[in-house]
């Protein structure tokens, strides 16, 4: 197989040709994906701020509110229920005694 000088010079240019429009394709693809995520994490470290300043005001507040939207985010679709300290954890409140039992005659 011989390649001659013009052979070569032409496949040269086509593969710079290539090159070129295959990366200012990826640039304008690659830009845009930078700036999503530049947003994002904006968006990011405001919503951070503004918790940091809730949690400053409130600390127990505050932790009880993300303990429970993790529980929220982590277990979607799952029946919570929340108890309240006070009550010692009794749990006959949630006895269905309204609901219609298959056990009873």
């Amino acid at each position: 197989m011989s390649f001659t000088y013009s052979g070569l010079k032409t496949a040269i240019q086509n593969y710079a040709e290539n090159t070129e429009t295959t990366f200012v394709a990826t640039l304008d693809t690659f830009i845009k994906t930078a700036e999503e995520r530049i947003l994002k994490a904006t968006g990011e470290a405001n919503r951070f701020s503004a918790l940091l300043g809730e949690y400053e005001k409130s600390k127990e507040v505050t932790r009880q509110r993300l303990y429970l939207e993790a529980m929220e985010e982590v277990l979607p679709g799952v029946k919570k229920y929340v108890l309240d300290p006070e009550n010692e954890g009794n749990l006959l409140q949630f006895l269905p005694l309204n609901e219609s039992s298959s056990t009873t005659p």
